[in-house]
């Protein structure tokens, strides 16, 4: 990534902080930076939305520590599992074992629940294996 001088200055300040937040950025020569590694809830797709994220950085850092969580939040939603999404078995062996590395595995950062707990009764009798 090429940045003009000022641009290029105004990233190079932030490394610490962007590498504390999930990027990976290296500088690669004069005015360049190569960016091995992004947050989770960036995709490669969204490669204007970087470069507007690293330009911005000024008016990032003026934001209050909720209002970057909050923004992180929305962004993990957006790019979350939806109802409806097909998934591989290995999709769903990786979101398992993804799971166990959160925080809180137990909601979304909106609060909401990302499992319940349900007991055998329960289960039978959504199945109609039981008298009930």
């Amino acid at each position: 990534l090429e940045l003009p001088e000022q641009d290029f200055n105004n990233v190079k300040n932030y490394l610490p902080k962007l590498n504390e937040m999930g990027f990976e950025i290296d500088e690669y020569g004069d005015k360049t930076f190569i960016i091995r590694q992004l947050p989770q809830i960036i995709t490669l797709k969204d490669k204007d939305s970087i470069l507007d994220f690293l330009l911005d950085l000024d008016n990032f850092e003026k934001l209050s520590q909720d209002k970057i969580d909050d923004m992180i939040a929305s962004r993990a939603c957006r790019k979350s599992i939806k109802a409806g999404d097909e998934l591989t078995i290995v999709d769903m062996n990786i979101l398992i074992k993804k799971v166990g590395f959160c925080r809180d595995p137990y909601a979304c950062p909106h609060g909401r629940p990302t499992m319940i707990n349900i007991t055998l009764g329960e289960l039978e009798k959504k199945f109609k294996r039981t008298a009930n």
